[in-house]
């Protein structure tokens, strides 16, 4: 239709009286001359068309119009074999027409209906009207084993990965169905599934990398080689007080009573590769102070390149004072043990003491 409506527009331009034919075929009423014939192929070229003056091309062309007008815009699909179908429309024997339209086109009238066919059941499912079976059976396919089979030995993809493609390509009726065209549209649904695919994985990597984050209780964040803080989670969200958006992008030494010191511990990491337990402080934004022990190593791209460093802040506050109440036990424990000390050496005393006054008595006695 798209086709017609081009041909009259362009004749009109011309000043040309004509009847537009089906199939192709417009019929000037005039005699034209060299030069309005050459304005009529540019005119024509420039709308992706073609002037025809060869018979065997103009018939099939025909062919190629029939299939197209059957298959894109009939309300249903002819319940005669397709063969019978052209022959009859074109008053031409099919073996003749298949032998002609191999010959000039390149490929076989089978498979280019076959194309054509593809490309409809592409529409109806964006469409979104049907099922697959309805579809299946609207297109003259035995089932939707059938159809499945031979969608993805066209596109490469089945029918319902389309149906999931975020960008669901199809092609200009005109261009279907060409030799060329099949391998290179293949080709198109191939990348373009690859990439649908690649795009899911790396979603997948990402939430994953994102769920390892979050796990750890400890402050995590990556910095750039320049310093400036690219991800974190939300422990260190909690512990310096500020939001994702106000720490994404800010020097990472800021947060730390030491930033000098934090500066040449995040050195160390990229001239060593990694560093592990130097203790530092971080500071929240209303002051608070908590002692951490820096752990960090780089990590690079697929080819070598340092990107950043992964930095976890491992908070010791628990761990100090771990440590301080096991000094306290020691001390405790310590004193407990000089008091059984006293305590004994006093019961020894009181014994020698007794033994002393009992002494004393037998010599009074005597």
């Amino acid at each position: 239709m798209r086709c017609k409506m081009l041909v009259k527009e362009e004749l009109k331009k011309l000043g040309l009286h004509f009847i537009l034919v089906d199939l192709g075929v417009v019929d000037i009423m005039e005699n034209i001359t060299t030069d309005q014939r050459e304005q009529i192929r540019i005119a024509l070229l420039k709308s992706g068309l073609e002037l025809m003056d060869d018979k065997k091309a103009l018939l099939v062309e025909k062919i190629k119009n029939v299939i197209i007008e059957m298959i894109h815009y009939e309300d249903e699909l002819p319940k005669t074999n397709f063969s019978d179908y052209l022959s009859e429309k074109l008053n031409y024997d099919y073996t003749y027409l298949a032998n002609l339209f191999s010959e000039v086109q390149g490929t076989t009238i089978e498979k280019f209906i076959i194309s054509h066919k593809i490309e409809r059941v592409k529409e109806l499912i964006i469409y979104d009207e049907l099922s697959l079976t309805e579809i299946a059976w609207n297109m003259h396919y035995s089932g939707v084993a059938y159809l499945s089979n031979q969608f993805k030995k066209i596109t490469g993809l089945t029918p319902s990965h389309f149906k999931k493609l975020k960008n669901k390509r199809r092609r200009p009726i005109e261009e279907i169905g060409n030799s060329d065209g099949i391998n290179k549209m293949n080709q198109l649904f191939q990348r373009s599934h690859k990439i649908n695919k690649l795009e899911t994985t790396r979603t997948r990597e990402s939430q994953y990398a994102r769920s390892l984050i979050e796990a750890s209780l400890d402050p995590l964040v990556t910095i750039s080689t320049e310093g400036k803080i690219t991800d974190m989670n939300e422990a260190l969200v909690n512990i310096t007080g500020m939001m994702r958006e106000k720490l994404t992008g800010t020097d990472f030494f800021d947060y730390f009573t030491e930033p000098q010191k934090a500066r040449e511990v995040y050195q160390e990491v990229f001239a060593k590769g990694s560093v592990a337990d130097s203790p530092l402080t971080l500071r929240h934004k209303d002051g608070k102070l908590t002692d951490v022990l820096f752990n960090g190593s780089v990590y690079k791209d697929d080819r070598g390149n340092v990107l950043g460093a992964v930095v976890v802040a491992r908070d010791i506050a628990e761990q100090k004072w771990a440590i301080e109440l096991r000094i306290a036990n020691k001390e405790l424990a310590f004193q407990n043990d000089e008091k059984e000390k006293r305590a004994e050496e006093l019961s020894i005393a009181n014994k020698e003491l007794a033994f002393q006054n009992d002494e004393k008595e037998k010599r009074a006695e005597e």
